[in-house]
């Protein structure tokens, strides 16, 4: 306090160079600065400095659990800025310190790049003055973090794989490591994308209390076939969607963006398997690929069945590790294929984040493999409760 005081004195004389108002700071220069009228100057080391101590201070807190009801509940544009306000500061001060307990992070670029985002990221939130009657700053502020952030994902793929060349990794050190925190991020990732969508879309945000999985899994295996439709030949894969005979319409509450992730990117795994192991004269219909969906009053089901020849003798078990792949170069066709948003494409790890997202929704994903066969891929969604928490973010 006696930091923050003198800060205040010497401030006021007019002698340091930035702008920035003190009160946007932490507690204790709101404290020494209540009586100030008007923003003060402040060098970039003295700004640093409080932004060190504003980190710490925000580190000391924990995330406060969503709930599904919160969230549907939650969708006045200024309610949910005032949410995203107060929460996001205190998630990305943990995902800062969950990089920073990484042994010798400082000496890997990568994660060093991600801890500078989250800063960024950080002290752009702590310094946003958020005005009931205008939002827009804020909202451009936001759309600056999800922009920043696309850039994680790649980032700890690079990171884990630069490891593990350099015979530095241990899967059973980083596997957990990296759990928590791209779980941790789905949380920040979902409170961001729902403020867009009431900011923007002036719509009740992400949840769909209808949401219909039939239809998201027509549309992402439409959307498979025409990522792998070359010109005007069809795409070599065949897509069946079923439900079983007379069943009724399943709906259930649920974000479908990420439940169109998920389905999206299993429909990708199969369709590579099937496309490559096809013969030249074979017919798709022969080979196709069967998407069934299911449900009681406990939880929708989704089955992804392929007929792509199954995983290799002896890599089953690694098939949810970040560090491992199945997938060899990608097909021309496969490089056509626009997921626009989706945070599982282009990180190497679609299977183990497809897993991380189903949890996520309170779910899991399971595999079953027949060798020679195919693959069997079985999505459990709960039938949440909007009382019941979906936010898993624990810190270390």
């Amino acid at each position: 306090l006696i930091e923050v005081a003198f800060l205040v004195w010497f401030v006021c004389r007019g002698r340091m160079a930035t702008s920035v108002s003190l009160r946007r700071l932490c507690p204790a220069a709101r404290r020494c600065t209540r009586r100030l009228s008007s923003p003060v100057m402040v060098s970039q080391e003295r700004m640093k400095q409080f932004m060190h101590a504003e980190l710490s201070y925000f580190q000391q807190r924990q995330p406060k659990p969503m709930k599904l009801e919160q969230i549907v509940h939650t969708s006045h544009p200024f309610l949910v800025a005032r949410l995203v306000h107060t929460e996001l500061p205190i998630r990305f001060a943990a995902r800062i310190k969950h990089v920073e307990s990484w042994p010798n992070w400082e000496q890997h670029k990568d994660l060093v790049d991600i801890h500078t985002i989250f800063c960024e990221s950080f002290q752009s939130l702590r310094l946003i003055n958020l005005k009931k009657s205008d939002l827009q700053e804020f909202t451009d502020v936001i759309y600056d973090i999800r922009r920043r952030h696309k850039a994680v994902v790649p980032l700890i793929s690079r990171a884990m794989r630069s490891m593990e060349r350099a015979s530095i990794l241990e899967e059973e050190q980083w596997s957990p490591w990296a759990d928590q925190f791209l779980l941790s991020r789905i949380s920040t990732e979902m409170l961001t994308a729902h403020y867009i969508e009431c900011a923007e879309s002036h719509v009740l945000g992400i949840v769909d209390a209808k949401c219909d999985p039939a239809q998201i899994c027509q549309q992402a295996a439409t959307k498979t076939l025409d990522a792998f439709r070359t010109g005007s030949h069809d795409p070599p894969v065949w897509i069946e969607v079923e439900q079983p005979p007379h069943a009724e319409k399943i709906e259930f509450s649920c974000i479908p963006q990420y439940l169109s992730y998920i389905v999206e990117e299993l429909l990708l795994n199969s369709t590579r398997a099937t496309v490559r192991k096809l013969d030249s004269h074979e017919h798709p219909s022969t080979r196709p690929l069967k998407v069934t969906i299911c449900a009681d009053q406990h939880q929708v089901a989704i089955k992804i069945s392929d007929k792509g020849g199954g995983i290799p003798y002896g890599s089953s078990d690694r098939v949810w590790s970040y560090l491992y792949s199945t997938s060899p170069p990608p097909l021309e066709s496969e490089r056509e294929m626009v997921r626009v948003g989706s945070p599982l494409s282009g990180s190497g790890m679609g299977l183990p984040l497809t897993r991380l997202y189903a949890r996520y929704l309170g779910g899991s994903c399971e595999l079953m493999n027949m060798p020679g066969i195919g693959v069997d891929v079985y999505l459990f969604l709960s039938r949440v409760n909007p009382k019941e928490n979906i936010d898993t973010d624990q810190e270390c």
